[in-house]
């Protein structure tokens, strides 16, 4: 049973004792926690890929400099791991991808994911999104966050082509 499930079916259990209460609640903080850390992944261990969209979002959106660049580096998949399943991969990149972006124009990487990610996520919902979109999405994202005429390219990003007149 996921922790999310357990939220859920600790509100339809109705009254439980004060000692019962306590430990619930304490379960509760610790999963809110998780998720303003960008640590929700963690709770998924050797079973990552069944992890909804909006937790590896998360994790972009949340998690610390130090996180992102262990994600950049491990390529999202936790240490003594095997398998990298898309979403490991895609949240390496955009890890990457933002911790450069943050770097190249100075713009502090909790700015970027604020006016870049947080966006993503609140509007996700009950929508599902792959993993390409998601990268496209940040990529657009960043480009608009330069704003037009911006010296600094956003990697993997298209750079603005002119169209000659004949």
């Amino acid at each position: 049973m996921t922790k999310s499930w357990r939220v859920r079916s600790w509100r339809k259990s109705g009254p439980v004792e004060p000692a019962q209460a306590t430990a619930k609640t304490t379960d509760v903080v610790d999963e809110v926690a998780q998720f303003l850390e960008g640590q929700m992944l963690g709770s998924f261990g050797e079973n990552r890929e069944s992890a909804p969209d909006w937790v590896w979002v998360s994790v972009l959106g949340h998690g610390s400099e130090e996180l992102l660049a262990t994600c950049a580096a491990e390529g999202g998949a936790p240490a003594g791991s095997g398998s990298r399943c898309v979403w490991d991969r895609t949240l390496s990149f955009l890890a990457q991808v933002l911790l450069d972006h943050s770097e190249r124009t100075g713009t502090p990487l909790s700015t970027l994911q604020h006016d870049v990610v947080l966006p993503i996520e609140l509007q996700l919902g009950n929508r599902p999104l792959a993993p390409p979109t998601l990268v496209r999405v940040v990529l657009s994202g960043l480009q608009q966050h330069e704003g037009p005429g911006s010296h600094h390219n956003v990697p993997g990003a298209e750079a603005p082509t002119k169209e000659r007149r004949a």
